[in-house]
């Protein structure tokens, strides 16, 4: 289990940043797709946190984490969706959407590090709406791209047990 801590420690580090980053209570906001995210991220933490108390499965968790990879597109879709933009930004979502899935099934069928490399790159995608994206507030991107950092390292961290799973799944699934 100790090895299993110093993964976590930037996953720590971008829960408190978060705290001061996010403004208000995501439950008080649920008709703002930007809080959606940081309820995922709330969900994902447990996930991560009940990995390390044994409490879940290495399987599960990486199950979790690449949904939450395919997820994070999502997340800009429904903003557009609910606040509106320029009919380019929607298409450029609906890309991230398919790039994004895609890395998901890469990290399934072909390496594992797809998983923590996916993740760490949606920070880039994050930055790219910085002060441009009308239908997304600023605080969402930051939070985002802190978030996506930090479960990146943790990931590659972990990837040792990830990629024992992957192992026993399918050859394919091996680094």
């Amino acid at each position: 289990m100790k090895r299993d801590i110093y993964p976590l420690l930037p996953v720590i580090a971008a829960t408190l940043a978060l705290f001061w980053i996010v403004p208000g209570v995501p439950f008080a906001h649920l008709d703002d797709p930007s809080y959606w995210g940081v309820i995922g991220y709330g969900l994902t933490l447990v996930v991560v946190v009940t990995r390390v108390l044994g409490r879940r499965s290495d399987a599960s968790e990486r199950r979790w984490l690449i949904g939450f990879l395919v997820g994070m597109p999502l997340i800009y879709i429904a903003a557009w969706l609910r606040f509106g933009g320029a009919a380019s930004w929607l298409a450029i979502e609906f890309v991230g959407l398919v790039l994004f899935s895609g890395i998901a099934w890469l990290s399934v069928r072909r390496s594992v590090w797809f998983l923590p490399s996916g993740i760490a790159l949606h920070a880039l995608w994050d930055a790219g709406h910085y002060g441009i994206a009308e239908f997304i507030p600023n605080w969402y991107v930051v939070g985002c791209i802190v978030a996506d950092v930090a479960l990146g390292l943790y990931i590659a961290g972990r990837l040792s047990g990830l990629a024992l799973v992957a192992t026993r799944s399918s050859p394919r699934d091996a680094v």
